[in-house]
């Protein structure tokens, strides 16, 4: 059996942070997921419940985009790709649209060769 020493995308190489985390619930504060740098291209999520997310530069930031409906996404639970740019000034924040799941989020990195 050979072992798997590395993984292709379109855009460069999965990363080594591959992370499963609690989903919040949504009156407590969102899950952060920063990339490592200017390296990140894109972020591969998979969320158990429905959820709101948003992007902004702080948790605090975040708390006010997330309590408005103009400034928020609600999505469905599934699995999603979402190309970002390198940016350090913007995270992708989430939180559950109603009860806190537990090992709800797992995700990882696609970074640029």
């Amino acid at each position: 059996m050979s072992k798997i020493s590395g993984v292709e995308s379109v855009y460069g190489k999965v990363s080594t942070t591959q992370v499963t985390e609690d989903l919040p619930v949504s009156s407590g504060t969102a899950l952060e997921i920063d990339g490592t740098g200017n390296m990140t291209m894109q972020i591969f999520v998979y969320v158990a419940a429905n959820f709101y997310w948003t992007i902004a530069a702080t948790a605090a930031a975040a708390v006010i985009r997330i309590a408005a409906d103009t400034t928020r996404c609600r999505w469905p639970a599934g699995f999603y790709q979402l190309p970002v740019s390198g940016d350090d000034m913007n995270k992708l924040y989430i939180i559950s649209v109603g009860a806190a799941v537990t090992d709800g989020i797992s995700y990882t990195l696609v970074e640029a060769d």
